[in-house]
């Protein structure tokens, strides 16, 4: 009853086939399909029915028989076939809620809850569920029986079918409890020796005893497959099952072991997993849980397995497990003697051994095969060399000390090691007592070495260890951690090396060790070492010999760098041994002491003088001499500046002094340089009277005159240019250092400048100090500036030149600057007098930086004592110093003067001047003249014209031009330029043509002037003052770009070579003939002189001349320009009177004229008839040689 639903499930459900006869078939047949309410195909023969009653019958089409007999099925009349699947059906069912309900109608309940209507079912009162109905097979159907448990069942299944029956034997094996009794009822009776054995290998029975009867049973099985001689190809089956018995025997050996690890304790579980594991494992598991008994065990049943990992299962017991539980596991040099293990079995053979080198490397059973006889015969006893185990025990040392800090067990372990023969452990042994006995001690350094692990101990080297061992002594105790520790810790490390040999430069501990801490300036420490090292050299082993000794005190000295420990430097090298072995020479190094010592005494100096040096400077002092003599300098400077001053005691004390320095340490200093630099410091004192004892030398070195000369002026400038007014007392200090050597003229100069500064510069007005002097790079700058320091300073013309004097201007071009700066400054300051006075004078040295101001005054306004010639002087001398752009100006502007000056030259020799020379009817008058600038514009020409109307302009241009015209060729103004403007606009042009050109012209024209005056011209002889006044109007001419007419040349001309005359001015006047346009007019001019000369020489000369002139002619016509003519008359003139050459005479033949070559037959006649005359004079004296002339 479902009291839930409040429904009545009465289900039966129980299936049964079966198989009947065929007998009544039909009946059968008839009977079975009444009543059916549903069906379905099983297969394609047989179909599914169920019947209104709850009955699901089978029925084969083909025969009719019935498959299903009495059990009811009470179902819902529903079937449904799984289409893809033949033999499989799925029913809709309910469990009969008891067992009476079954039997009493179980049609009428199903009956009942459904009612008369099929169509019609209380679903609440059933609990359905699906089931499936599938088809079996006769294996499959006993199969199932067996999987049931249903082994009488199955048994007569197989009877029944013809099976076999040992399936039901192994189901009932597998079923039980794998023990005694189940191996006698069940395995013993299975045939199938494969199933047997696996049974027997892989099944792992509840009890120990279940395992070890299975095990014992297997080896009973595979027993029978021992090795024969008869058996020539043994076949795969047979070393199989031999294998199977080696996997039992393993793992009988496994549970021996295990039961002897676990102290009798079985646990399947565990048994499991240790007897497939590897026995390494197995070990280092044991060993990582500190279980030492239980891994003794293991050692000793498995050696030969455990031998490859022996040290990497030693090394996994933790490092706190203390070492006297495992240290009889810890190996030593050589394998155990003898090992005890179990008999071998008759599989464990060599035969199996070489069938187990031929398996594959990874064999899925490799381990497990591997029996302890097997492993023996294929690896035998794997023992670490005696490398690994000393690196081993190492490794393991420094783990403990690592993960435990417990440095004792590493001592023990070590210790242990040793004596199991691993003697290259000895050092390592030494070392971890070194490193306990460092940190355990009072007297170390409790913070440093507790910190110290052993691989960080083992990561110094030696020395580090031994400086380690005397970290932080000091002088107390630092003789005794000596003698305790560290020498015996480096007297063992150099036991066996070649340290102590005579040829070994390496340093020991103790030396390394003394130079670093003298390195530190722990010269204290140093002390005590070397005084206890020293007292029984030989006997405490500190130092190898005397040497050492020796080189080592000398090297720490040197390494100190203080400079206040002078007297424990001293002590130390009194601590030294005095005396040499025999056999052993130190001679070098006693002069090193000897060194060392004065090096001693010179360091006591510097510090003493306030200027301390390191022991190691004096050793380096040779190579920078300049830095010692700066020294000595600095040591100088300091003691003439403290206070109160020094006494001359003190003064000869510290020449001593200074002496010993250059003794002890600095003997490549010069003694003649200190005493100057002694000298030097004397005067700077103040100390004049001891410095003039020391100047003039000492009883070991003397000073020259020259050097204590500059070194008395360098003294003296420095207090001179220290002075901070020019009445402080520096000045005085200065005078009376030079007044050390008065009568030196070096020091004289000094004075000069002193008393220039202090004296004279203050009078003009120039007050500079000392310093103000010192920077002032030149002293004509000082010059300039009392030139300039007041009004009028420039007129104190001496005192300035004497001030230069004082500062050293002595030279001649010194004074010339200077009285070039006051000629300017006066110039700029109006008196034009004065600079007049000193550019004449600088003219005349030919200071030609003046050049400018020169000029300006040439052509400045009138004065007073300033002519024509000293304003061409003025104006030469410039231009012969001018630039370039100014070439041009000063040359125009000297033309000018020189014109100036012609005029007036003529204007004295003849009494006249251009204002007495008036045209008719003119009432121009000539301008007084007021300076060489001044000029005359249109806006003046009133007062040039004097009032004049324009009708008197006009003549008096008409005039002007008729003058040109007299002397030139044409008045044409390039331009188009008309001539009367470009004469109003040019006022010097328009004065010179209107007063002095006609005035020239008068000159030129007048007889009485044509005699000649030998002083008339400075440089010229026998000029008249008609030549004179020609040449000026020439000069006027051509300054003005006109050409002169022909007559105006032929005048110069004749004026020149009018007798009597000389050669030379032949010559020159044929060079004026040459300018000549038409060449004929110089043809009149030479026949007229050689008709009015009477002189032979003369005529002889012109008519030299007059063949030149011919002969120029002729070749200036193949002259193209002004440069080859005059190549060819500078050429002609240099040749003088040499008659023409043949050739020449040719060639003129050939080119010239007809007029040419009869002038020059009338020359040579004439010539002839005059040497002829010349004959006939000197036959009859006094004859008229006139009368026989045919020209």
């Amino acid at each position: 009853m479902d009291k839930e639903s409040r429904s009545l499930l009465s289900f039966a459900c129980e299936e049964q086939l079966c198989s009947q006869g065929s007998n009544n078939i039909t009946n059968e047949q008839n009977e079975l399909l009444k009543d059916i309410v549903d069906f379905t195909w099983w297969s394609d023969r047989i179909m599914t029915l169920a019947k209104h009653g709850g009955i699901l019958a089978m029925l084969n089409i083909g025969t009719g028989l019935k498959f299903q007999e009495h059990d009811h099925l009470y179902s819902m009349l529903v079937l449904d076939r799984i289409q893809q699947f033949q033999g499989r059906i799925f029913v809709l069912d309910s469990k009969v809620p008891s067992k009476p309900h079954r039997e009493s109608g179980n049609v009428y309940n199903l009956e009942q809850i459904t009612g008369d209507r099929k169509d019609q079912l209380d679903v609440s009162q059933l609990h359905w569920s699906l089931i499936s109905v599938s088809k079996r097979s006769v294996p499959e159907m006993y199969n199932i029986l067996i999987s049931n448990c249903k082994y009488q069942a199955a048994l007569d299944f197989a009877n029944h079918h013809g099976l076999d029956g040992e399936e039901v034997l192994k189901s009932q094996w597998l079923h039980s409890g794998h023990g005694k009794d189940g191996i006698n009822m069940f395995l013993s009776n299975i045939k199938d020796r494969n199933f047997v054995l696996s049974e027997c290998v892989d099944k792992v029975g509840p009890t120990e005893d279940a395992v070890k009867a299975l095990l014992s049973y297997g080896l009973q099985v595979t027993d029978q497959f021992r090795f024969s001689e008869s058996e020539a190809d043994e076949g795969s089956q047979i070393w199989h099952f031999r294998m199977a018995r080696l996997q039992l025997l393993q793992f009988r050996d496994r549970l021996e072991t295990y039961m002897g690890i676990n102290m009798g304790r079985f646990s399947v579980q565990e048994y499991c997993k240790f007897r497939i594991i590897p026995v390494g494992e197995a070990a280092i598991t044991l060993a990582e849980s500190g279980k030492i008994g239980a891994l003794n065990l293991l050692f000793k049943r498995h050696p030969y397995s455990l031998s490859p990992s022996l040290l990497k299962i030693l090394a996994a017991i933790p490092e706190t497990v203390p070492l006297q539980t495992y240290g009889q596991l810890l190996p030593g040099r050589s394998p155990p003697p003898r090992i005890a293990l179990r008999e071998e079995d008759w599989v464990e053979c060599e035969e199996m051994v070489n069938f187990i080198n031929r398996l594959p490397e990874n064999h899925e059973i490799g381990t497990q095969i591997q029996t302890e006889p097997i492993v023996k015969r294929c690896l035998g006893y794997l023992w670490p060399s005696s490398s690994e185990l000393s690196e081993w025990y190492k490794n393991r040392a420094r783990d403990i000390d690592s993960f435990s800090g417990q440095l004792d067990n590493c001592i023990n372990l070590i210790d242990l090691a040793c004596h199991k023969g691993i003697y290259e452990l000895q050092k390592f042994h030494e070392d971890i007592l070194y490193l306990h006995q460092l940190i355990y001690s009072d007297e170390n350094d409790v913070d440093v070495c507790s910190s110290m692990s052993l691989i960080s101990w083992e990561q110094l080297s030696d020395y580090e260890k031994f400086r380690m061992m005397l970290k932080g002594v000091k002088e107390e105790n630092v003789v005794k951690r000596l003698h305790d520790k560290a020498i015996p810790f480096m007297r063992k490390r150099f036991h066996n090396m070649t340290y102590f040999t005579q040829d070994q430069d390496t340093d020991s501990f103790l030396v390394k060790w003394l130079k670093e801490i003298a390195l530190e300036n722990k010269l204290d420490t140093c002390l005590m070492v070397f005084e206890e090292g020293c007292r029984e050299l030989h006997m405490n082993d500190f130092f190898k010999d005397e040497i050492e000794a020796v080189d080592c005190a000398l090297q720490c000295i040197y390494l100190c760098t203080v400079t206040d420990r002078w007297s424990i430097m001293a002590a130390l090298l009194s601590k030294l041994p005095q005396k040499q072995d025999v056999g052993i020479s130190i001679e070098c190094f006693e002069k090193r002491l000897k060194l060392a010592d004065g090096h001693i005494e010179a360091g006591r100096l510097l510090a003493l003088y306030q200027v301390p040096k390191p022991m190691d400077f004096f050793l380096e002092a040779h190579s920078d001499e300049k830095g010692v003599k700066q020294i000595l300098r600095l040591i100088l400077s300091k003691f003439v500046r403290r206070q109160p001053s020094r006494s001359d005691n003190d003064w000869a004390n510290m020449w001593r002094d200074v002496q010993c320095l250059r003794e002890k340490a600095f003997p490549f200093l010069d003694l003649e340089y200190m005493l100057v630099e002694f000298c030097r410091g004397l005067l700077k004192a103040g100390k004049f009277s001891l410095a003039r004892n020391y100047l003039k030398g000492t009883s070991s070195v003397s000073l020259a005159s020259e050097k204590a000369e500059n070194l008395v002026i360098q003294a003296a400038r420095e207090y001179f240019f220290s002075a901070s007014s020019l009445s402080c007392s520096e000045i005085w200090k200065a005078k009376e250092c030079l007044n050390l050597f008065p009568s030196s003229r070096n020091v004289q100069t000094e004075i000069d400048i002193i008393d220039a500064l202090t004296i004279k510069l203050p009078y003009l007005g120039v007050t500079l100090l000392p310093m103000q002097f010192r920077q002032i790079k030149e002293p004509i700058e000082i010059i300039k500036m009392a030139i300039t320091s007041q009004a009028g300073a420039y007129l104190h013309v001496d005192e300035l030149i004497e001030v230069a004097k004082l500062l050293g201007l002595n030279s001649s071009e010194d004074i010339s600057t200077v009285q070039e700066a006051i000629a300017r400054e006066a110039a700029v300051a109006g008196d034009l007098q004065l600079a007049f006075d000193l550019c004449l004078v600088l003219a005349k040295k030919g200071h030609g930086h003046v050049w400018d101001l020169c000029a300006a005054i040439a052509r400045g306004p009138a004065l007073e004592n300033i002519d024509i010639g000293s304003r061409k002087h003025l104006l030469g001398f410039a231009l012969s110093h001018c630039d370039e752009e100014s070439i041009g100006e000063l040359l125009h502007a000297w033309k000018d003067l020189d014109m100036q000056g012609q005029c007036e030259t003529l204007s004295i020799l003849t009494g006249t001047s251009p204002s007495s020379v008036s045209d008719q009817g003119s009432s121009i008058t000539s301008p007084p003249a007021h300076g060489i600038e001044e000029t005359i514009n249109l806006k003046d020409y009133s007062g040039l014209a004097g009032g004049a109307s324009c009708g008197d302009r006009e003549v008096c241009f008409s005039n002007i031009k008729n003058t040109l015209n007299m002397v030139t060729k044409n008045c044409h103004v390039d331009g188009g330029t008309d001539l009367e403007s470009f004469l109003w606009e040019n006022g010097k042009l328009l004065s010179f043509a209107t007063f002095q050109l006609p005035w020239l012209l008068e000159l030129s024209k007048k007889a009485d002037n044509g005699k000649k005056f030998s002083s008339l011209i400075p440089g010229k002889h026998y000029v008249s003052i008609r030549t004179q006044a020609v040449v000026t109007i020439l000069s006027w001419l051509a300054k003005n770009d006109f050409a002169p007419r022909d007559d105006v040349i032929a005048s110069l001309a004749k004026s020149i070579i009018e007798p009597p005359v000389t050669e030379e001015e032949d010559i020159i006047g044929c060079s004026f003939l040459l300018n000549l346009v038409g060449a004929f007019n110089g043809v009149e001019i030479i026949e007229e002189q050689l008709r009015i000369r009477g002189n032979y020489q003369e005529i002889c000369s012109i008519m030299n001349v007059g063949m030149t002139y011919s002969l120029l002619h002729n070749s200036g016509v193949e002259c193209k320009g002004p440069a080859q003519r005059r190549e060819l008359l500078r050429r002609k003139f240099k040749e003088k009177h040499k008659p023409p050459s043949s050739d020449e005479m040719t060639k003129i033949d050939e080119v010239q004229s007809t007029f040419w070559r009869e002038w020059k037959f009338k020359l040579e006649e004439k010539k002839r008839v005059a040497e002829q005359s010349r004959e006939l004079e000197k036959i009859i004296p006094g004859v008229e040689t006139g009368r026989f002339s045919v020209w």
